[in-house]
Formats: structure tokens, sequence, C-alpha cells
């Protein structure tokens, strides 16, 4: 069983198939496509969504809300119990390249949270990432947030000279994690 938040009313008859297709430029979010009179309905719908809160939450993320973008990734990854059964036969399990995906994203726009969360063992982990390069990446990562939040009180070259660094250690990330898999 997939669970997906649509945004808008999509009416079908029962005969009439939905489509679902992956959209691999934006990790978490399908797009479902059914015919309505012959006419394409193709809505954006987002994984693993269970609450009203949580279409609230991929809505204030796809508009720009950096806490949005690190929050999608962080539910993608740890939010609720990924280790039990949620209902008779049914399990849910960590989205770990979801959930870097969006962290990706916030922290390149300057949210020092984002960081921490990519600098987590557990992600690290799930993300494929060689444990000997861990101890280095979280440094970095770790390093990267106190000058991101350092910088938001100076001066807006500061803070331009920082995210071009917060840049240069995602990219190296990137580039352990795609290597990894």
């Amino acid at each position: 069983m997939i669970k997906i938040g649509i945004q808008s009313l999509v009416n079908t008859a029962p005969a009439i198939p939905a489509f679902i297709r992956a959209k691999p430029e934006r990790c978490g979010i399908i797009d479902l496509s059914t015919l309505s009179d012959l006419d394409p309905i193709e809505v954006d719908a987002y994984l693993d969504c269970i609450e009203v809160d949580d279409l609230r939450v991929w809505s204030a993320a796809l508009s720009g809300s950096l806490a949005d973008l690190n929050m999608v990734g962080w539910r993608l990854c740890f939010g609720r119990d990924r280790t039990q059964q949620s209902a008779r036969n049914e399990f849910t399990r960590p989205n770990w390249l979801g959930g870097f995906y969006w962290f990706c994203q916030s922290a390149l726009a300057g949210y020092p949270s984002a960081l921490n969360n990519l600098a987590s063992a557990k992600l690290l982990r799930g993300c494929g990432v060689a444990e000997t390069e861990w101890a280095a990446l979280q440094q970095q990562l770790y390093a990267s947030a106190t000058l991101l939040e350092n910088s938001k009180e100076h001066a807006p070259d500061d803070l331009a000279r920082t995210l071009e660094k917060v840049r240069e250690v995602v990219d190296a990330m990137r580039h352990k994690v795609a290597k990894s898999g």
C-alpha cells in the first residue's frame, strides 16, 4: 500500500485506471495521471502522507520554505516510527536518498539544521557512505552549520562566502553518496 497526499480533487470513474509515474528530479513526488471525460488529469502526489499536516509541509517546501524543505527530508528519513508495523501487513521504511535530496536543497539555501541532519550517522549509513569517511564529513557539515548560524548576524558578504563553503561541502557529500550507490 502506498500512502500519498494530493492537494486537489481528482474525480474519476471506477473503471478508469490511474497511472503513477516517479518524478526523479523531485524525490518523493510522483505524477498521478488519469482520464476524466477523456481529458488527462495530472497532479502532483506526495509520498508518505498520512496526515493533513504532511500536505501543508510538502506545499510549503515546494514554495521555498527552508524549514519545510528540511522537514520533508526529516519525515522521509526519520519521521514516525519507521521500525514498527503501522497497520496490519504494512511497514514504513526510511527513504534515505529522498531525505538526502531534500536536506541538500534546504542546506544549499542556507538552513543550518539541514546540515546537522546531513551529518546524521543513520543518514550516512542509509545512503551508503563508507564509515571511514563519516568523521571528516560530519566535522565539515557541523562546522558549516556553525558558520552559517554565525554569518547570519554579519554582513551579506559573509553570508555569501559561507553559502559558497556550504555548497562545496554538500557537493562533496553528494559525490560520496553517488559513488556509493
